[in-house]
């Protein structure tokens, strides 16, 4: 790393921690009326000031103390998250920016690799800090989770059998058309209105994508980085209309970081990280040069 990249980073460190300072600040202060009644004066304890976390917050004063990150994550989908068949160490985009994250609070990833429907409930419990694994800010999340800005897009589109003579997508969109897409994902509920009289048919990855391989169903919802490279090993299907977004692509939507809902520090931390990488074009450089080829047809995936 270089002199100035390492002074770029103090300064982000720097401003992170006394915007969060600040939030924290102005949290107190606001929680102060609430309309409870007065302590006695008498009662010693409740007298003694409320402790308050440092200028990172609780949850990063914890991860610094002690000295490691735990995010959670599902190495199956790459290029975002995967382990290199080479090392089998893990790899991809996001796992990038775990690294970038963990670097940067000057802490040790402890990247925790687990199946899909175990991690949300394990960041609400606590087994971890956060996870990056292309989590879209849907509303039903918005009740237990707190949610960053977009750091990774994702274009949803139709993958058909490649003989399919519809014109537009939602010609699919009949009684007897089966519909396949990941079960609990924002994928199932983009399926769920987009076809509202077909059979949505919800199961994991890539088996969604096999079910129309083998014409059991007749469509599969799911984004292009992982549409693209299945058609390529299947020409026995395509993905529908791409690259001509006015006819195929079904929804643009934000991989974000969820954290719990009392975490309002990390939440601020995290969103200005990723502000900072994005908007000086280092997070949308290493999105093209990890993920383009994918998307472009350079690199197909087993």
């Amino acid at each position: 790393m270089s002199a100035q990249e390492q002074l770029d980073r103090r300064k982000f460190l720097k401003t992170a921690g006394m915007i969060a300072g600040v939030t924290a600040a102005a949290g107190l202060v606001a929680g102060c009326d609430t309309g409870a009644p007065e302590p006695a004066a008498g009662d010693a304890a409740a007298q003694q000031p409320e402790k308050v976390a440092g200028a990172f917050g609780s949850i990063i004063e914890d991860i610094r103390k002690r000295g490691k990150i735990t995010i959670a994550t599902t190495l199956k989908f790459p290029p975002e998250m995967y382990r290199d068949p080479k090392t089998n160490e893990p790899a991809g985009y996001d796992v990038e920016i775990m690294k970038m994250i963990a670097q940067d609070l000057e802490v040790e990833l402890d990247l925790v690799d687990v199946e899909w429907e175990a991690i949300l409930p394990g960041v609400v419990s606590g087994k971890y800090d956060t996870t990056l694994c292309g989590i879209v800010n849907k509303p039903s999340r918005l009740v237990t989770f707190e949610f960053t800005r977009g750091y990774v897009p994702y274009d949803l589109w139709l993958l058909v059998r490649a003989d399919e003579p519809a014109k537009t997508w939602f010609e699919l969109n009949q009684a007897g058309k089966k519909i396949t897409a990941q079960i609990g994902a924002s994928a199932e509920y983009r399926a769920r209105d987009a076809f509202p009289l077909a059979e949505i048919i919800p199961l994991n990855v890539p088996e969604v994508m096999l079910e129309v391989e083998a014409g059991r169903a007749d469509g599969c919802v799911i984004e292009l980085y992982l549409a693209a490279p299945f058609a390529a090993q299947h020409p026995n299907t395509k993905v529908f209309a791409y690259p001509d977004e006015a006819a195929g692509l079904l929804a643009r939507e934000w991989g974000c970081i969820p954290v719990r809902k009392s975490e309002h520090n990390l939440l601020h931390f995290l969103d200005s990280w990723i502000s900072w990488y994005w908007d000086r074009g280092t997070l949308p450089a290493m999105y093209d040069r990890i993920v383009g080829p994918t998307l472009r047809g350079e690199v197909t995936w087993e």
